[in-house]
């Protein structure tokens, strides 16, 4: 297999291949508004230097480097907030109290405002070689190569490498340390560099490209404990799209609950209490705006205008209402949705911000979200039940069957270990035995090998028997 035009590998090692896919096709080529730095939901702060608000020590926090937004080493003091001036390196506007060794209002050696060797006239409160507010070679407020606030190479308080257009850390994702998404280890493994010598088999490979190459939703079906799932967290690891947005569907889900939420009852409260002179969000006397009471779901979040897809898990559609796939038709072909509440306001209130998913706050504007890198989206399906045919031409279709030995033993070594892999060889043939003729999963092998491990020999196969029983076993 010419292994060249691959950009998802899966080697399982984050690496920067996304930045190598082509343009997407004319009919797959959105215009959607140029992305905007993402506002943190927390003032958290990533692994070294750069956490939001001025935050952690070294170059890169906001508002100048050093430690801490205002004060320093200047003639203000030492103290955290005192005075106009920053930490080493300039404070805003290079005004007094900044760092030592400079002249009036300049870090070391640099013009008024600057750190050593600032950008042009250093800019007011730039840190080693940056811009206004910046930390080396970054991004206003941000760390080095950072984005706003951000750690090395992260969003607003994430963690060091940059996910989509430079938005979140390895991983990670607005207001993480470094790792970003939590679910990474309990996903992938937390001992997965000892298994990444495996790669998918090359179908697996080519449909996940061929989704990534022509801007189209990935439908994987399977048995359960296949590693469906598995695949968007591998794929946003892999080539660092930051946290996967998931979106689980029940037989009551709909569409609107992927797209946005809007609390239209909270909004009403507000609007009363504040009719009464009581103090809500917007003050005294004053409701806060309609952003407050809107919130996008996963797949309204991922079709933000970004630099970079996000990944998004539509988990288990063949447990939705009949009407779902048919509803999710316009939004995967046009990419776009609307907001009416917002639009009703469009004149008034043309730009509005509302909430993300991720808990970050960006802006709509005239009530409408269009995407620029359309994200990669992998629809999950156990077989149960058939899809319009208008959805399945509108996805790349990709079968996983059930996995063999080689592949079980990797899953067992990337979440337990080598030695649980070898202790638990019996097992796993065992497992491949019964699923020639049951309907057994992975995950029951892994509980099984887990807790065989702590338990007395006499007691192990009564317990992987126990934990290892058919799914299609007759009611």
């Amino acid at each position: 297999m010419n292994d060249e035009w691959l950009i998802y590998r899966g080697v399982g090692e984050p690496h920067d291949g996304i930045d190598a896919l082509p343009g997407p096709p004319p009919w797959r080529d959105f215009d959607g508004e140029p992305p905007e730095p993402e506002e943190a939901p927390a003032a958290g702060a990533g692994a070294g230097g750069g956490a939001t608000e001025g935050a952690g020590a070294g170059e890169g926090a906001t508002e100048g480097a050093g430690g801490g937004t205002a004060g320093g080493a200047g003639e203000a003091g030492g103290a955290t907030g005192a005075g106009p001036g920053t930490g080493t390196g300039g404070g805003p506007g290079g005004g007094p109290g900044t760092g030592a060794g400079g002249a009036s209002g300049a870090g070391a050696g640099g013009a008024p405002g600057t750190g050593t060797g600032g950008g042009p006239g250093g800019g007011p409160g730039a840190g080693d070689g940056g811009a206004p507010g910046m930390g080396a070679g970054g991004v206003p407020g941000a760390g080095a190569g950072g984005a706003p606030g951000a750690g090395m190479g992260g969003a607003p308080g994430t963690g060091a490498g940059g996910g989509p257009g430079g938005a979140s850390g390895v991983g990670g994702v607005p207001g993480r340390g470094a790792g970003g998404d939590g679910g990474v280890a309990r996903r992938l493994g937390a001992h997965r560099q000892a298994a990444e010598a495996h790669r998918p088999e090359p179908e697996e490979l080519e449909a996940i490209n061929a989704a990534l190459y022509l801007r189209r939703p990935l439908l994987v079906t399977g048995y359960p404990g296949t590693g469906k799932s598995t695949l968007a967290h591998a794929v946003a690891h892999e080539l660092k799209l930051g946290r996967v947005l998931r979106w689980p569907v029940v037989s009551r889900t709909v569409l609107q609950e992927g797209l946005y939420r809007y609390d239209a009852i909270a909004r009403l409260q507000d609007v009363q209490i504040a009719a009464s002179g009581g103090a809500v969000g917007g003050g005294p006397g004053r409701a806060p705006g309609i952003g407050k009471y809107i919130r996008l779901g996963p797949l309204g979040t991922a079709l933000l205008p970004t630099t970079r897809p996000r990944v998004l898990l539509i988990d288990e559609l063949d447990k939705s209402d009949i009407d779902l796939p048919n509803d999710l038709l316009n939004v995967l072909e046009e990419g776009e949705f609307a907001l009416p509440e917002l639009e009703r306001v469009a004149d008034t209130e043309p730009e509005v911000r509302v909430l993300t998913d991720d808990g970050a706050k960006v802006t709509v504007r005239d009530g409408r979200v269009r995407c620029r890198a359309f994200p990669f989206i992998v629809l999950t399906s156990n077989g149960e039940r058939d899809f319009p045919a208008a959805l399945l031409r509108r996805c790349i279709q990709l079968k996983l069957g059930q996995p063999g030995e080689k592949r079980l033993a990797t899953m067992v070594r990337a979440h337990l270990g080598e030695e649980a892999a070898r202790l638990g060889a019996d097992l796993i043939r065992e497992f491949l035995s019964r699923s020639r003729s049951e309907l057994v999963a992975a995950d029951q092998l892994l509980n099984a090998i887990y807790l065989t491990h702590y338990a007395a020999p006499p007691s192990r196969e009564d317990l992987a028997d126990l934990l290892i029983q058919r799914l299609d076993r007759p009611r």
